[in-house]
């Protein structure tokens, strides 16, 4: 699968009479649940907004140091970067049930989660039908060798649609709570399948990133 854009942070001081003006100016996007420490919690559009008692605002989402830039200087800026993890040694000799997840990127919807198993039997032939990084391949070339590996790789494909998203979002449900809702239900439908075949690990491409940590 393919990936995804990283989500930008900012943080500016506000005064109080910023703090009043901002709540005001958010009131239509307040969010009833508050991170501990909060004043209030807005989401714009992709944009998540927290003033803390501080006097400090954190904007989180593609977007947000515009969206700061209009009260003030930011005081932290970041971009989190992938981490390079290193997979154990021999890993690509085991058995492994894996998960990924594509739909929440430039190109939004449906969230659509993947999970699959692979024995280490399977490699050689995977390797044989052209099997290799997605990044490397053309769209038409995934679909055909998609359709010779699903009868043989036990797997399961969920879907969230748009209607269905905009729902979850409705009932306080963040996106990466469903990416991680998806991934479970996937990971454990491909395992009853496998049963009693158990899997020698499990690999979910990560889809969180830890929130900066201030001081409130």
């Amino acid at each position: 699968m393919r990936g995804r854009g990283l989500i930008a942070n900012t943080v500016i001081q506000a005064s109080n009479g910023q703090l009043t003006e901002m709540k005001q100016a958010y009131t239509p996007y307040i969010q009833p649940k508050l991170p501990p420490g909060a004043l209030f919690s807005a989401k714009k559009g992709s944009i998540t907004i927290t003033a803390y008692k501080s006097g400090k605002v954190m904007f989180q989402g593609a977007g947000s140091e515009l969206e700061a830039s209009k009260w003030g200087n930011s005081l932290q800026k970041s971009t989190p970067s992938m981490a390079k993890h290193t997979l154990p040694d021999g890993f690509q000799t085991k058995n492994v049930l894996g998960s990924d997840e594509v739909g929440t990127g430039d190109f939004f919807g449906p969230i659509t989660v993947c999970a699959a198993y692979v024995a280490k039997e399977q490699m050689p032939l995977l390797t044989s039908l052209g099997v290799k990084d997605s990044k490397a391949m053309k769209d038409p070339e995934i679909c055909q060798i998609a359709e010779k590996i699903m009868p043989i790789i036990p797997h399961s494909v969920l879907l969230c649609p748009n209607t269905k998203y905009n729902e979850l979002i409705g009932a306080g449900i963040n996106q990466g709570q469903m990416k991680a809702m998806l991934h479970n239900r996937a990971l454990q439908n491909v395992l009853r399948r496998m049963w009693p075949e158990e899997p020698d690990a499990i690999l979910i491409d990560q889809f969180a990133e830890k929130i900066p940590t201030i001081v409130i």
